[in-house]
């Protein structure tokens, strides 16, 4: 029952093989200014972690252990006889623990089972505003995070990002049976399959593995670049319960079913996707499986037989006969989505979410602005989407991970170029949008740069927007305008 408290700013160093072990609970709380640091007292050598171990049978409550503003870097998991040694390599939560994990760098750990955290049997992990990078497991599974395979436990995981993660199964998340998990507004950025040892057929999940019975549920998330040298790209699940809700499933790839590869279903949950948009998935660049044999988008195996609501999916989705599914698509369509960031005029690095807002066409919205469900009863949906705005901005609620915003974006935010546009007198009318393609204002007649700059300069909050240029009965041409 005795509690281990660490003091904000307080720096702890390790040397070979050492690792704190918790019979009782931690409190280790940093501040924004004041982190907290668990390293080796060597920067090129590792330590083993923190180990919380299984609370004594007749503890019948939970009392929690914190973990938040901290940095836990460069663990490693030996391989012993001791079962908590072996399983998560930053931080060990054994049965009936209840840990809070928030604001907290874990990066470049190594172990067998959980490269960073692992979740026994019975155990409660809160986690939140976290960041897992380049955590890894070559034996086993789950990159970043993962759960025991029998017995109760629940995850919940909020505002995370999970980047550059390895592992043979689930190369940032890998859940075992019996789980409960949800994760909302989370990142998953080129998490990968990989083994030092591989197995044909088992290398599933570039960003999550699921291996139910389970629950697992996803909002606001975007999984996008991650790999996987077998199966699901983005997501594998076998046997589980899941449902995407607002997600954005964007340019992963694998050999079988780029975007999710949904394995067999014995208990018939049918998954459930809602408002998702499924993007550009498709094979990895060795494989050559034919595209329909692949699966680019979603490939189900045997007995699955999910459900699409208010989805948009890039690519066909494929059963295990190799053929398109048949199952249920409720206004659901077949349709490629504009994203900002494939607009020719603003070059996002693929790193930034920012670019998987919802754009324009300049001809009219996106079809998945104002288009997702008209009854979100029930979906258990943040009130903001992954990047902090209200979540139903319009009419209706949105496809996708992020909401369609038409405000201005500062000047400061955006590369300034470094000389205005030159406009030729012969244009006769101007029309100009914000970056996500909202018409905010119109000019007729001869256009001039100082009469447009005096115009806009008068008219239009500070900011960048583009101009479409008229000549007389058709469009000729797009420039870029910064009002200062």
């Amino acid at each position: 029952g005795s509690r281990l408290t660490i003091a904000p700013g307080t720096v702890v160093l390790f040397r070979k093989g050492g690792y704190i072990k918790v019979h009782g609970t931690i409190t280790a709380k940093g501040t924004a200014d004041d982190s907290i640091y668990f390293l080796h007292e060597r920067s090129d050598l590792e330590w083993q972690g923190i180990r919380l171990l299984k609370r004594n049978a007749g503890f019948t409550g939970y009392d929690s252990s914190f973990i938040s503003f901290c940095t836990l870097k460069k663990t490693y998991c030996i391989d012993t006889d001791s079962s908590f040694m072996t399983k998560g390599a930053a931080v060990y939560c054994g049965p009936g623990n209840y840990l809070e994990l928030s604001n907290t760098l874990i990066a470049d750990n190594e172990g067998y089972h959980g490269g960073a955290v692992y979740a026994d049997s019975s155990s409660i992990i809160q986690i939140e505003n976290c960041f897992f990078k380049g955590n890894s497991v070559g034996y086993f599974g789950g990159g970043a995070i993962m759960t025991n395979d029998n017995g109760a436990k629940k995850l919940h995981v909020r505002e995370c990002r999970f980047e550059y993660n390895t592992a043979r199964t689930g190369g940032a998340i890998r859940i075992g049976k019996g789980t409960t998990a949800e994760f909302n507004n989370c990142v998953f950025y080129r998490d990968t399959t990989y083994s030092v040892n591989p197995v044909y057929g088992d290398l599933k999940g570039g960003a999550l593995a699921i291996f139910g019975p389970a629950d697992v549920t996803l909002r606001n998330c975007i999984i996008f670049f991650c790999r996987s040298y077998d199966k699901g790209g983005g997501i594998y699940s076998q046997d589980a319960s899941i449902k995407l809700i607002n997600c954005t499933i964007a340019r992963n790839s694998a050999i079988y079913g780029g975007g999710i590869y949904f394995a067999r279903d014995s208990a018939a949950s049918s998954p459930l996707l809602v408002n998702t948009i499924e993007y550009v998935n498709g094979r990895i660049p060795s494989s050559k499986i034919p595209n329909d044999s692949s699966g680019w988008g979603f490939f189900l195996d045997s007995s699955v037989t999910p459900i699409f609501r208010y989805c948009h999916l890039r690519n066909t989705v494929y059963d295990h006969t190799i053929n398109p599914y048949q199952g249920k698509f409720d206004n659901s369509q077949y349709y490629k989505t504009d994203f900002v960031c494939v607009s020719p005029f603003f070059k996002y690095s693929d790193t930034v979410v920012e670019g998987y807002q919802l754009s324009s066409t300049f001809a009219g919205d996106d079809p998945g602005i104002n288009g997702g469900t008209p009854d979100t009863t029930g979906l258990g949906l943040p009130e903001y989407d992954l990047l902090g705005q209200k979540r139903v901005y319009g009419d209706a609620i949105d496809v996708g991970a992020i909401e369609y915003n038409d405000t201005i974006l500062p000047s400061t935010t955006i590369a300034r170029i470094n000389k205005q546009p030159r406009f030729n007198l012969k244009y006769n009318r101007a029309v100009i949008y914000t970056l996500n393609g909202r018409k905010v204002d119109f000019f007729l007649g001869k256009i001039s740069m100082r009469s447009l700059r005096e115009s806009a300069g008068g008219r239009l909050p500070k900011g960048m927007y583009i101009i479409a240029l008229y000549l007389p009965g058709r469009q000729c041409k797009l420039e870029r305008l910064l009002v200062k």
